[in-house]
């Protein structure tokens, strides 16, 4: 997951959804260089050959890596590094994001309560610095990232975990609060050096790895980096997986997507990605030579829609953890009003205009790509400004006196709309939005906020609707808490819309804590839950934009997925 002022998305992997500094020193202009020891080259004979030229691999990315430091990173410059540096205690299958022993850990079992996980762990992987990879390390990498002296914005990852052990250098032990079926999918954070840091995590934010990750496990190695224009790696000959048919990868820095897509075309770049934002303005096909590939989105924009009363938000249970009537919201509690806005809504102008027609309208807050568990055959809510205008009419909202602007008791229909102001999607679909309201006698007040007052005013339920988005929701909806009572709790909770259903509040304990996690059975429990949420409509889901993947044909080997590209790297190779 990765932040930027262009791609403002709540992100799960960020405790409480605010803006959180990165925790990084200043990157200098050239940064200090790793020199490879190398044995005195032999002597010249008569009979020498030449070696054969390095297989060499460009990926272009949009910005400078703030820090190479897993815990910090969140741009996705950064990332594209880090996964080739660090290794993870599990993987993850690229097509359909479920977790497989690929990683650090060759298999796991499960206590019959569901709550203790223990992992055995391969004993050939090895720091660059020739130390082995141990399951310290990972308890290391944990404990740090639940550190409040260090503060990741990925430190949600350990909610729920009790305690990670290391009971020897391969075996790592983790036990739950509670059973939570979702719980693999939270224990795929690089891992770092451990015993390169001070016990007390005292060193993580200011450590030179932090800009010169000279130590690492993945199958390249660092080599150098300058700041805005590239970083430099090499293959890991004593990569545990095998080494790497490429000899170095050479990322470039090139914020301009003209730029990153001109070098692809003349064949100067064998790999780029380009945003949702990005591919507005993209033209494809980039070349005859280049596959681009369309990522299906983990995450969409969205109306966010308060079904409480923002004047007085509550929590959604009580001291004795019991249900808490809501006070309903004076105008969007009432289910007609919520079924109106959704039909008064143009979903292909928003596609069309916003995104180029690159993306796709969400069926469920479950991504499509997680297909175990998405609810495809929820029907789209259609386009249909008279429905909306009759049920409008239904709930008592008229206009008497042919203003424009309905009323109902000598109220009128107004409702505040906001979003980010650095988000220019979010303010083009916003604008969109007031006028096709507007079209059928909804007054809309629409303000944009900075990012941080954004997500004060959201998570703290002061709000009627907001044009907001998920991001990196990943594979499994266990993750994604936003309909439980439990997580309804003003200025911190992901049940900002105040969803109050003791169905649902059931449906979601059972298929976290389903002994033995069987999937069918657990996607058919969400499948539930998204048919009852749809019909509740505390969003109105707007578009999944696509991300492009573009790459050069002749390499080989190349897969991609919508969880993953890099599956199979080593292999990637020149015919």
């Amino acid at each position: 997951m990765h932040v930027t002022r262009q791609r403002l998305y709540l992100w799960i992997g960020i405790a409480a959804v605010t803006l959180v500094a990165l925790l990084s020193v200043a990157t200098p202009a050239v940064v200090r260089r790793l020199s490879p020891a190398t044995a005195p080259a032999p002597a010249a004979t008569p009979a020498a050959v030449a070696p054969a030229a390095p297989v060499r691999f460009v990926q272009a990315v949009g910005m400078t890596p703030a820090t190479f430091n897993p815990l910090f990173a969140t741009d996705a410059a950064a990332q594209a590094v880090i996964d080739k540096l660090y290794p993870r205690l599990l993987g993850q299958d690229a097509q359909s994001g479920f977790i497989v022993a690929d990683g650090l850990a060759t298999r796991w079992e499960i206590s019959p309560d569901g709550r203790v996980y223990t992992f055995f762990l391969r004993d050939d992987a090895v720091w660059s610095d020739g130390q082995p990879v141990t399951a310290q390390d990972v308890k290391f990498t944990y404990d740090a990232l639940a550190s409040a002296a260090v503060q990741s914005p990925y430190r949600d990852r350990t909610v729920g975990l009790l305690s990670v052990d290391a009971p020897n250098a391969t075996t790592l032990v983790v036990t739950l609060a509670a059973p939570n079926c979702a719980a693999l999918h939270s224990l795929r954070q690089p891992i770092l050096p451990g015993h390169r840091f001070a016990p007390d995590f005292s060193d993580l934010a200011t450590h030179p790895l932090n800009q010169t990750p000279e130590v690492s496990a993945g199958p390249f190695r660092f080599v150098e980096a300058i700041a805005g224009e590239r970083v430099r790696l090499a293959g890991n000959p004593d990569y545990w997986l095998g080494a790497p048919t490429i000899d170095e990868w050479d990322v470039r820095i090139l914020p301009d997507p003209a730029a990153r897509r001109a070098a692809l075309a003349d064949g100067s770049v064998d790999l780029a990605q380009f945003t949702p934002e990005e591919t507005t303005g993209l033209a494809l096909p980039i070349a005859a030579t280049v596959t681009t590939y369309l990522a299906p989105s983990d995450g969409y924009s969205l109306v966010a829609v308060n079904l409480a009363d923002p004047a007085t938000p509550l929590a959604g249970r009580g001291p004795d953890d019991t249900l808490l009537p809501q006070p309903p919201h004076p105008i969007l509690g009432d289910l007609r009003v919520r079924q109106a806005l959704a039909a008064a809504i143009d979903y292909e102008r928003l596609l069309a205009e916003v995104y180029q027609g690159r993306g796709q309208r969400p069926t469920s807050y479950v991504p499509a790509a997680a297909t175990w568990a998405a609810a495809t055959d929820i029907p789209l809510p259609a386009y249909d400004p008279a429905r909306a205008r009759a049920l409008l009419e239904e709930a008592g909202w008229r206009d008497e006196d042919g203003d424009g602007v309905r009323s109902r008791d000598g109220a009128p229909l107004r409702l505040g709309l906001q979003t980010n102001d650095d988000n220019p999607q979010r303010v083009q679909m916003a604008r969109l939005l007031a006028e096709q309201w507007a079209a059928v006698g909804v007054q809309i007040v629409a303000v944009t906020l900075p990012f941080e007052e954004l997500t004060t005013a959201l998570l703290g339920q002061r709000f009627d609707l907001v044009v907001i988005g998920w991001e990196s929701l990943g594979a499994d909806p266990g993750n994604s808490p936003f309909w439980h009572s439990q997580a309804d709790i003003p200025g911190a909770g992901f049940n900002f819309t105040s969803v109050q259903d003791a169905e649902v509040d059931g449906w979601l304990a059972a298929a976290a804590q389903l002994p033995g996690c069987d999937l069918n059975r657990r996607g058919a429990i969400y499948r539930q839950v998204q048919h009852r949420v749809a019909a509740l409509q505390p969003y109105l889901l707007l578009v999944a934009p696509q991300s492009v993947w573009a790459y050069q044909q002749r390499w080989q080997g190349i897969v991609p997925g919508p969880w993953r590209l890099d599956t199979n790297l080593t292999g990637w190779r020149l015919p």
